[in-house]
């Protein structure tokens, strides 16, 4: 078996590597991925990516070249999601993402991302990149395997109400007639199922709604 500088030193020309050719950056890569004629993607989709790389921006360089991310980045970004607060924006408006998962993490708080959405964020990263790869602007992905373990089985999660069920639901006589104003005070709340609503929301005036 001979290695690379076996053959330097008898003379013989080197092809450059993958790693030593390219030098698209992970926006570059990102971008290509996102315009992939080959893939149809939905508006929601679209979103979901530009709000999963606004994310990983602020962990890993958007300008660092596809090919220098290494799998210490990818630990780096999976360790600081387990420690994103909900809502980090609204907890700790002055902070960006890495300083409110440090302050989550001194605060050792609870309320932090579900490892659902850090899967997301992870896959998400490791699509790209497999794109990436399949493009051969690198020779593997360094997000492979790289995920948090989900306590709830997927058989366990809470589904939303199909059609037919919010159809009998709103075809029951509380909605289609009951003239009991007793009855009707206070069960106002079930409206809240077609449009995702708080029950504090659904008991706000006409007034409080325009305000």
């Amino acid at each position: 078996m001979r290695f690379d500088h076996d053959l330097r030193d008898a003379g013989e020309t080197i092809l450059p590597t993958v790693l030593a050719k390219t030098g698209r950056t992970l926006r570059d890569v990102f971008k290509l991925h996102q315009s992939d004629p080959s893939k149809m993607r939905t508006r929601k989709t679209i979103l979901a990516y530009e709000n999963t790389f606004e994310v990983i921006g602020a962990v890993i360089d958007l300008d660092t070249p596809i090919c220098d991310i290494s799998r210490d980045d990818c630990r780096r970004l999976l360790e600081i999601l387990r420690w994103v607060p909900s809502n980090p924006s609204k907890r700790y408006p002055k902070l960006n993402i890495v300083q409110a998962a440090e302050m989550a993490k001194r605060k050792k708080l609870t309320s932090t991302l579900n490892p659902a959405t850090i899967n997301a964020y992870l896959n998400r990263l490791s699509s790209v990149l497999n794109f990436a790869m399949n493009e051969g602007l690198i020779d593997r992905n360094p997000t492979r395997g790289l995920k948090v373990a989900d306590p709830v089985r997927a058989r366990d999660k809470r589904l939303p109400f199909s059609p037919q069920q919010l159809q009998r639901i709103f075809n029951a006589p509380l909605y289609r007639g009951c003239l009991s104003a007793r009855l009707k005070r206070g069960l106002g709340h079930p409206d809240l199922l077609g449009f995702g609503g708080r029950i504090s929301e659904g008991f706000l005036s006409r007034r409080q709604w325009r305000q």
